[in-house]
């Protein structure tokens, strides 16, 4: 965390200066520590790509055990079992792959699919949207106006809830007439 701080060595600045240094103290106390954003697709990825690994270990664990030589590696155990007990690893993981989703990117599709989905309903149905400076937050919140009539205010049955000093319980009404939204106070 970096800050400049801008003092002055004026008296009549003495109180700001102070102020500032003070803050700036504070947050050189502060300490930040980064970490990746790791979605559920690229988690699932991951998983796949360590399971896959492990498998072709295995396979060609397998390949390289042949048949019937006994105890070759010097681990005390028959070499036909060492290769039973990978055949059974083997069939294990790929019980573990099948029980899991085959295709990682199947949720990232259904989630462009649902956005999709929920624009088209903005281009089809009237609605607001939340306006914000910030571009992060605007269009987050969406109240469609899906019936002849719709209810805006404070009343938690209103189909379109508002809050603030100025409004009412029941502050206003959206109908639809013909394809054409008007808008009535209360």
């Amino acid at each position: 965390t970096v800050m400049i701080a801008a003092v002055s060595p004026s008296l009549t600045e003495l109180a700001e200066t102070c102020s500032t240094l003070r803050y700036a103290n504070d947050i050189k106390k502060i300490s930040c520590k980064a970490v990746k954003a790791v979605t559920r697709t690229e988690q699932l990825e991951k998983e796949l790509k360590t399971a896959q690994d492990e498998i072709a270990k295995l396979k060609a664990a397998l390949a390289n055990a042949g048949g019937g030589i006994v105890d070759k590696d010097g681990d005390g155990m028959d070499d036909s079992e060492q290769v039973m007990n990978l055949k059974a690893q083997l069939e294990e993981m790929k019980a573990q792959m099948s029980m899991k989703d085959n295709d990682p990117t199947k949720e990232l599709q259904e989630q462009v699919a649902e956005k999709e989905k929920a624009e088209n309903m903005r281009r089809e149905t009237p609605h607001l949207e939340f306006l914000h400076p910030d571009p992060n937050f605007s269009r987050s919140t969406c109240s469609f106006i899906d019936k002849p009539t719709v209810q805006a205010g404070k009343d938690p049955d209103a189909g379109i809830k508002l809050t603030g000093l100025g409004v009412r319980h029941n502050h206003a009404v959206f109908e639809i007439k013909e394809g054409i939204v008007s808008v009535k106070a209360l």
